[in-house]
C-alpha cells in the first residue's frame, strides 16, 4: 500500500517530469503556452495532471497532435526509467 506521502512524491516527480520534457523540446516559453492552452481549452491545469493522467494525455494530443504523442513517449520513457 502506498502511503500518502509516497503519493505526493510520485505525483510531484510526474509534474517534474512533464515539466523537463516539455521544457526540453519547446523551451520555456513553449511550455508555458501549453500549459496556458490545457487550462484554457481543456480546464487542466499544472497541479492536477497526475490526478488527471488519461485525460491530459487525451488533451495533450487533441492540442498537438502527433507531436503530442512524441511528448507522451518522452514523458513515459522518462518515468518508466525512474521506477
Amino acid at each position: 500500500m502506498t502511503s500518502i506521502s509516497e503519493s505526493h512524491g510520485l505525483d510531484l516527480r510526474l509534474i517534474e517530469t512533464v515539466d523537463e520534457v516539455l521544457e526540453r523540446v519547446l523551451g520555456e516559453v513553449g511550455a508555458g503556452a501549453v500549459y496556458g492552452m490545457l487550462r484554457i481549452r481543456f480546464g487542466l491545469d499544472r497541479a492536477s495532471i497526475p490526478g488527471r493522467v488519461e485525460y491530459f494525455r487525451e488533451s495533450l494530443v487533441e492540442l498537438l497532435g502527433s507531436g503530442g504523442e512524441v511528448l507522451l513517449k518522452m514523458i513515459d520513457g522518462m518515468t518508466r526509467d525512474e521506477l
